[in-house]
């Protein structure tokens, strides 16, 4: 069942408590002030991590060894891989064949939603959900319109989109030191330009504004029926991060 309107954390709670398995409302994209709360920072070599993954042609030799200084993400990696879902006829035991078996992309995606996910314990998982759903879609939105060199920071764009919400900060406290391009930064601060077009269309199909959607889209060059394949393939993926953060 899916709750809809939810517009607080009063009202998280008593779904939970009333047995929807899915909320879902304005809370989810809401920044909450925490006065006197400092959010957790990414620790350093995670952020080490995210910004080699983000490069266009990323070292997996430097990820490897970045990986070997975390004990907890390495874990959390070789036992994602050896679960169930998988089902390799040998086990996973070292990082380079985790790194091998995801690739680049995987890799990137994976680590990102992790670290995320460990940001925003404290808080509902749809949130992650939400955010890596809108990393995928704005992807997927950029392959559409032929920008296959920017996919990688359109992903960034949206898996950071909530990230005022997840941490309790001020967007540009949040942004500071991540690793984003000028043009997603200022998008993520709510400049207009290309990247901020694709984030609002994101943010209008989640909240089904259809004729500002089509707005948008046309703006961007695409068609309508263009668009509803990528939200559903976004959506598919996206909740599959529940499997993710449980490992």
């Amino acid at each position: 069942m899916i709750a809809e309107k939810v517009e607080s954390q009063e009202d998280v709670s008593e779904a939970l408590s009333l047995g929807y398995s899915y909320l879902q409302g304005y809370f989810f994209a809401r920044p909450e002030v925490r006065v006197g709360r400092r959010a957790r920072a990414i620790r350093a070599n995670r952020l080490e991590i995210i910004q080699e993954l983000s490069r266009s042609d990323p070292e997996l030799r430097k990820v490897e060894e970045l990986f070997k200084h975390d004990p907890d993400l390495t874990y959390k990696l070789l036992r994602h891989l050896n679960s169930a879902a998988f089902a390799f006829r040998s086990r996973v035991q070292t990082i380079w064949r985790a790194l091998t078996l995801l690739g680049e992309r995987g890799m990137r995606a994976w680590t990102m939603v992790v670290i995320l996910a460990d940001l925003g314990r404290e808080l509902p998982s749809e949130l992650v959900v939400t955010s890596v759903v809108r990393a995928r879609f704005c992807e997927s939105i950029g392959e559409a319109m032929g920008l296959q060199r920017q996919t990688g920071d359109l992903f960034l764009m949206g898996l950071f989109s909530m990230m005022d919400t997840i941490t309790g900060l001020e967007m540009k406290d949040v942004i500071a030191e991540l690793p984003l391009i000028d043009e997603v930064r200022d998008a993520l601060l709510g400049q207009a330009n290309r990247c901020r077009t694709i984030l609002n269309l994101v943010r209008a199909y989640e909240r089904s504004q259809w004729v500002v959607a089509d707005q948008l889209i046309g703006s961007l060059g695409l068609h309508p029926s263009d668009i509803p394949p990528l939200y559903r393939d976004a959506a598919s993926w996206g909740n599959r991060t529940r499997d993710i953060d449980a490992a």
